[in-house]
């Protein structure tokens, strides 16, 4: 087919998408509309290489009555138009979103300019490059150019219209292509702007010549040209441009060859270098760089774009100023809030539910959603404070809450789900979402079942997400009992953070009941873990990993069974394979109890000796000053069925919360005596373990000398511990190669051993 013969047929079909008709209320035809401002949007390739994006008013501002101005923007070299159009750049956005702000100048111009409609229409060449797009045209660009705009004003043929060109940067290309495609300028171009994009300007093409004809046609041509002086401009010391390579010398050569046919006013300024001529409808601003830098797209953010389309007329620098503060900001297209991280659900002093949040960039208003099931939240109430009390909900009725923030810019994604009940009952466990994994897994919402498990054993109960509970939105202390769900977290997001470790380490030194459950904690923690992680591992929540699943099978053992020893509701107790409505529970860790802990939930079928599922400890803590009690699961709570079975599993540990002092069986701690095991391994690199037994609570202090007898450290100052064998790992980053003696000081004993240090 030849060449015209498609260009004609690509310009049919392009035209005919358009052109089925307007509706009376300016509804144009093929566009859709915006989110945001309620702007008529239409995106199309033209021809097959460049995209083509329209921004129109919105309907109701789309008048048929009013003149409508076809701004063609081409864009600058290596920018999309996402970019150019511009919004509030997030924290993983590009900052080329906030540099030149052309959505939001044109925004602002449909206010200011209020006798016509302002169209701009977005240009982008593929490369995002004009320059280059030319070179790839050497033979039709000028067909394609005018095609091109032919084909856009057709779109709006139903409305008066004229044209303006207009370009930043390497856009300029575009721009000059259209002048050297015909012997003269057409008169529906109203309006030629040049945003620092003039470097093609040529006297041998003719230019000048074509612009002084254009401009002497009518009365109502415009011509403004915005530059600075690139040619002093550097970067990394060495020039941008040649001498006569940059718009700094093309707009000087430009005005001169103009000056041939107009008288131009010259203004300076410590600024500007200012010409104008024909009352204003010509217009070259050029802005001294004193300080050498790059001002190439701060004369676009600056009002560059407003001031390219209103100099020489009634709006010339009203309501803003040319190379100002940005006249549009109130008209950027805003972040949406940010995902609500902290929440918590408590009693007021009255019994009725309080939600407490912290507010986050954006959110002008906060959406409450509660349910009784968890699943289907029907019910909503909107807020713009940081607390509500929520009234209408029946005592002693489980409830279950999420929020999501809303503005005009967006909405944030649904928190996760957490619960309350209302009543005089004082909640007497803390139900701590710390589930963060980012997986399909997590459907946030497992608060659910962690929730009617309390429910159903009696005790009321108020919930946070973990982020709130770091943040000190409530007292962990003043909840006898917290439940921390770990789920499957690991790795990037943490089983338990170092902050949530600080936290739960001082709830359970002051006589905290702590159950935690999470497949992944020993992994973690032990054999994955930092020095901190294996401290808090052993001496706080007493467990030593021993394998990543029982018997180092995966997807085999799903059945757990309490200790007979420690209570008489054994079991067995079944949890999810992947089909029972959580998620598959595949490998949960084998552990060991240590200092002072014991086994208190066993894998059916798999000896004690390879790993239990959980273990349980009542006492002294590090430091402590009352007795409190731990309960650990690598079996997720929540992934226990059927409910009544969770329920059942959850009396167990409630139960051994009430005791006086948990159970006592044969191999209780008053049995253990003083003593200081061998560190192991034995020779050591990086780090060791150090085990002690204790008879009774008390203070211990473990030293390390080296072999002249002198103090190198004290991984244990004169800290609490209850009966039984405990745990520590040394790790020495500082200390040279040698022989190392550690002494144990406990219960009016003494004891010492020696290792060997070998890097």
């Amino acid at each position: 087919m030849h060449r015209k013969m498609k260009i004609s047929l690509i310009l049919f079909i392009v035209i005919s998408a358009f052109t089925t008709g307007f509706s009376q209320t300016g509804r144009l035809t093929g566009f859709s509309v915006s989110q945001y401002f309620n702007e008529q949007l239409c995106t199309f390739k033209y021809p097959s290489d460049v995209t083509v994006h329209i921004n129109a008013p919105c309907a109701d501002s789309m008048r048929a009555d009013r003149l409508t101005s076809i701004i063609l923007f081409a864009l600058p070299n290596g920018n999309s138009t996402a970019w150019t159009i511009g919004k509030e750049a997030g924290p993983s956005d590009d900052w080329h979103y906030e540099i030149q702000h052309i959505g939001a100048q044109t925004r602002f111009l449909r206010q200011l300019v209020r006798d016509r409609n302002i169209v701009t229409v977005y240009l982008e060449a593929d490369g995002q490059s004009w320059p280059t797009w030319s070179g790839n045209h050497p033979n039709d660009k000028y067909t394609l150019i005018y095609a091109m705009v032919d084909s856009i004003r057709r779109i709006f043929n139903d409305y008066p219209h004229e044209v303006v060109l207009n370009g930043h940067s390497g856009g300029g290309s575009f721009v000059f292509n259209f002048i050297n495609g015909k012997s003269a300028i057409p008169d529906y171009v109203k309006r030629i702007a040049f945003l620092d994009s003039d470097y093609n300007y040529s006297n041998d093409s003719g230019h000048g010549i074509k612009l002084a004809e254009w401009l002497n046609a009518s009365s109502d041509h415009f011509l403004c040209v915005l530059a600075y002086n690139d040619s002093v401009a550097l970067y990394e010391g060495a020039p941008i441009v040649s001498a006569t390579g940059g718009t700094w010398y093309r707009s000087k050569m430009m005005q001169r060859k103009l000056a041939e046919y107009y008288s131009f006013t010259f203004e300076e300024n410590d600024d500007f270098l200012k010409y104008f001529a024909l009352n204003g409808r010509i217009q070259f601003w050029l802005k001294k760089n004193p300080t050498r830098a790059i001002l190439h797209t701060v004369q676009v953010e600056r009002n560059g774009y407003i001031h390219s389309i209103t100099s020489g007329t009634t709006n010339d620098q009203n309501g803003y100023q040319y190379y100002g503060a940005h006249a549009y900001d109130q008209y950027v297209q805003r972040l949406p809030p940010e995902d609500i991280g902290s929440f918590i659900i408590t009693n007021d002093n009255d019994g009725k539910i309080r939600l407490t949040l912290r507010q986050v960039e954006h959110g002008d208003i906060y959406r409450i959603y509660w349910s009784r099931d968890g699943i289907n939240f029907r019910d909503s109430l909107d807020i713009r404070d940081s607390s509500t009390v929520l009234t209408g909900l029946e005592d002693d009725s489980l409830y279950f809450f999420r929020l999501q923030g809303i503005s005009p810019w967006g909405q944030s994604q649904k928190t996760e789900v957490l619960a309350g009940i209302p009543g005089s009952t004082a909640p007497g466990v803390l139900i701590v979402n710390g589930f963060d994994v980012v997986k399909n897994e997590n459907t946030r919402d497992f608060v659910r079942q962690h929730a009617r498990t309390f429910n159903d054993n009696g005790l009321s109960i108020a919930s946070a997400s973990n982020d709130a509970l770091v943040a000190g939105m409530l007292q962990a202390a003043a909840y006898p009992t917290i439940d921390f769900i770990v789920g499957s977290d690991l790795y990037m997001t943490e089983t338990v953070s170092p902050d949530e470790q600080t936290l739960l380490k001082t709830y359970l030194k002051n006589g905290g009941h702590l159950i935690i459950s999470g497949l992944d904690i020993a992994y973690d923690l032990d054999s994955k873990g930092k020095a901190e992680d294996k401290d808090f591992c052993y001496n706080y929540l007493k467990m030593k990993y021993l394998s990543r699943s029982p018997l180092n099978q995966s997807s085999v053992y799903y059945q757990v069974e309490f200790d007979a020893e420690w209570t008489d509701l054994v079991g067995p107790f079944t949890f999810d394979d992947g089909t029972h409505g959580t998620y598959n529970v595949s490998r949960p860790d084998a552990v060991q109890a240590i200092n002072g802990s014991h086994p208190a939930l066993t894998f059916t079928g798999v000896d004690t000796s390879n790993g239990v599922a959980g273990i349980w400890f009542a006492g002294f803590f590090p430091e402590g000053t009352k007795p409190g009690k731990i309960f650990v699961t690598t079996v997720p709570i929540e992934t226990i069925y059927p409910d009544s079975g969770r329920s059942q599993f959850m009396k167990g540990i409630l139960d051994f919360f009430a005791s006086e002092s948990g159970v006592t069986p044969s191999n209780a701690t008053s049995n253990c005596k003083f003593s200081l095991g061998s560190n192991f391994p034995n020779p050591f690199n990086a780090e060791t373990h150090i085990a002690f037994s204790l008879p009774s609570p008390g203070n211990a202090r473990l030293t390390i000398y080296n072999a002249l007898g002198q103090i190198v450290d004290h991984p244990v100052e004169n800290a609490a511990y209850g009966a039984g064998r405990h745990e520590i790992v040394w790790r020495t980053d500082n200390l040279p190669s040698g022989i190392y003696f550690y002494r144990l000081e406990a219960a009016g004993h003494s004891t010492v051993r020696k290792m060997a240090l070998i890097k």
